[in-house]
């Protein structure tokens, strides 16, 4: 509701989630509260459409709207304020959709809404259709019209706590039950099967173990209320209609020998009656229910899907749902389904792609599923292989399952540089998700020659270093090795320290001293060995530039005045050290900071001493006994005129504390 109803946000909003998490629930709340602010709305499903290329026409499906549903509601508010509603856009995805031409025409209705400029979208599509739809993907990009709003699974706590509003034990939920019921879906299925009998409810491990209860319990309900027994009847007759018109609604002429069967389905929730048409409740159902059909006939699932000219988009859908359910139910025919799919040149591409998309969601992929897909992670030119590396790209899962199976270490170290570099590639995009398995797997290159120190590198431009402790610290070794090491005058800005540490300075604040204080350092020792005491030197200093230092500089000893000092401070001496001019008596000026300009300076060295001055005045003011031990200790007997001076710029922040000092 905040993003609708302000004008700061795009216009449009998406709602993204997997199957069952409840998006459907939060469209509904969320029209319920702008019906109560009085605000026109128009809401339709895209599943319950008969597919067409005119938004006219979808108007007249929609309570014989007399044009397109954008113009309907466009004329009915009046250049106000005004929400047009767009549930189930995956049915028309090319990923698993069963619609997909219809898209075109529900792009044009979007398209149509931006012609009212008080006209907001509320849309909602499934998140696995949104990663794989590329069309889809342009709603919520750069230049799209929606924000993506995503609906996270319920709590593990709130499970366990309707758990046990249900009567059963909700301890005895280990993890993976837990996750299940996240999906509010699976929950709501639990929770009515609960309703008939308490015994052996929790002793499910996946998801088709929950819809079997739910069919078990719900079956038993019909037959009791109509002893008819044609409860596979009406469900199969559907799941074939369904299947062979490429629709989500049969009509009721259908199952009218097994009508009163179908009646009192519709009482129980399972079948949705819209005028003429029958529907599933949920299309998780019909996935459920057809994979369960498909399964009772002992068919290959190569000879379903048939010839070339029979694969057509619908069939990607059914695969998922055969092949998901075969997973959970059957594992060995489920292997065997695989390798004769992803192998099988029988097989159109498209249908493929479906295949490794379900393999890159797995969130628990095995060792046998593995052994199927590896033979095929050869040519780089061919597409199944890009295929492989897609799928492990995109799944965490899949790297930790490689990683225990000592692969990713051994790719690594592989005699071929381009399987070496698609693993490098594959650790960088797996940084910010597990960021020290990362560290641990790269830190052994570490120095071990030329072409590792570019690798390196490239990892370190990607990576968001803010992740992890772990992988700071290699971060920092990394600099220490001189892995980072820059020209001084830099041409490409991506291998700039500053920036790879840019986004520390109001993360990790304290983090950003300390890599600025180890960079420094290691400039300085470069410094040193090329002769030159003063790393900051216009003509002969080591210290490459950039400009982004000195902001961060001075945002770090803003943010962490503490880390700063304890960081900064003693290589700032060091400096000073190294550079003081002995010519006359203490104090000793140096040649880095000798020369001081009032208010802001132009080097980094100049932000060094402003951020200085700024963290020991920020401590003198806000913990005076701490600065005084520290004024007593470092700085008040130091010989150096830089120090005094900072100490003196302390001093005044807290005047009235530490005049009689001063």
């Amino acid at each position: 509701m905040d993003k609708l109803t302000s004008p700061e946000h795009k216009r449009g909003i998406l709602v993204t989630g997997q199957a069952g998490v409840g998006k459907s629930g939060v469209i509904h709340q969320t029209m319920e509260a702008l019906i109560q602010k009085s605000v026109p709305l128009i809401a339709f499903r895209v599943d319950r459409l008969t597919p067409t290329q005119s938004p006219n026409q979808v108007g007249e499906q929609l309570e014989n709207l007399p044009t397109s549903p954008a113009h309907v509601l466009g004329n009915i508010a009046q250049g106000g304020d005004c929400v047009l509603v767009i549930d189930q856009l995956d049915a028309v995805s090319t990923a698993s959709g069963r619609i997909s031409d219809f898209f075109d025409c529900i792009e044009q209705i979007v398209d149509q809404a931006k012609d009212y400029p008080k006209m907001r979208l509320l849309l909602a599509c499934r998140k696995f259709d949104l990663d794989y739809d590329y069309r889809l993907k342009r709603l919520t990009g750069e230049k799209g019209i929606a924000d993506m709003v995503p609906i996270n699974p319920l709590s593990h706590e709130k499970v366990q706590d309707v758990v046990a509003q249900l009567g059963l034990n909700s301890i005895s939920l280990n993890k993976k039950q837990l996750e299940l019921l996240s999906i509010p879906l699976h929950l709501r299925l639990l929770a009515e099967v609960a309703e008939g009998s308490k015994a052996n409810v929790l002793n499910f491990t996946t998801a088709k173990d929950i819809y079997d209860k739910f069919w078990d319990y719900k079956k038993d309900i019909i037959d009791r209320r109509g002893n008819y027994d044609h409860w596979t009847d009406v469900i199969y007759t559907l799941c074939d209609s369904m299947s062979k018109k490429q629709r989500l609604s049969v009509p009721k002429a259908r199952v009218d020998r097994y009508g009163k069967t179908a009646e009192l389905m519709t009482s129980e929730h399972i079948l949705v009656s819209d005028g003429h048409q029958y529907s599933f409740f949920h299309e998780s159902f019909f996935d459920y229910a057809f994979a369960r059909r498909f399964a009772g006939k002992e068919e290959e699932l190569l000879n379903f899907l048939g010839s070339g000219e029979q694969q057509h988009l619908f069939r990607r859908a059914q695969v998922r749902q055969i092949l998901v359910y075969e997973r959970d139910a059957e594992r060995d025919r489920y292997l065997a389904d695989l390798q004769a799919l992803i192998t099988s040149p029988n097989v159109r591409f498209h249908i493929k792609k479906v295949v490794f998309a379900l393999l890159a969601a797995l969130d628990d992929p095995t060792p046998e599923e593995w052994e199927i897909i590896a033979p095929l992670i050869g040519n780089q030119a061919d597409p199944i292989t890009q295929q492989v590396w897609q799928t492990l790209r995109s799944s965490v899962h899949w790297f930790q399952l490689l990683d225990s199976l000592g692969l990713i270490e051994q790719w690594l170290r592989d005699e071929s540089e381009e399987r070496i570099e698609q693993t490098v590639t594959l650790l960088s995009i797996m940084q910010r998700q597990i960021p020290a398995q990362v560290a641990e797997l790269a830190e052994p290159f570490i120095g071990v020659s030329e072409a590792w120190r570019d690798r390196l590198n490239y990892l370190i431009q990607r990576a968001e270093i803010v992740t992890e402790r772990r992988f700071f610290d290699f971060f920092l070794r990394l600099i220490h090795a001189g892995i980072l090491d820059q020209p001084r005058r830099i041409i490409n800005s991506n291998h700039d320290f500053w920036r790879q540490i840019y986004s520390l300075r109001q993360q990790r604040p304290d983090w950003a001293c300390e890599a600025i204080s180890c960079y420094l350092n290691r400039y300085l020792n470069l410094s040193l060995a090329a002769g030159q005491p003063n790393l900051f030197d216009r003509n002969s200093g080591t210290l490459p530039h950039s400009q982004f230092g000195e902001q961060i500089v001075m945002a770090s000893a803003r943010q962490a005045p503490r880390a700063f000092i304890e960081h900064l401070f003693p290589f700032m001496l060091r400096v000073m050290e190294l550079t003081s001019i002995r010519e006359n008596n203490p104090p000793l000026p140096d040649s880095v900071w000798y020369d001081r300009d009032y208010g802001k300076g132009y080097d980094i060295n100049h932000a060094l001493l402003s951020g200085m001055e700024e963290a020991l005045s920020d401590l003198a003011a806000n913990h005076p006994e701490d600065f005084s031990i520290l004024a007593e200790q470092q700085l008040r007997s130091s010989n150096f005129e830089t120090i005094q001076f900072l100490l003196i710029r302390a001093y005044t922040a807290n005047g009235e504390r530490f005049a009689d000092e001063a």
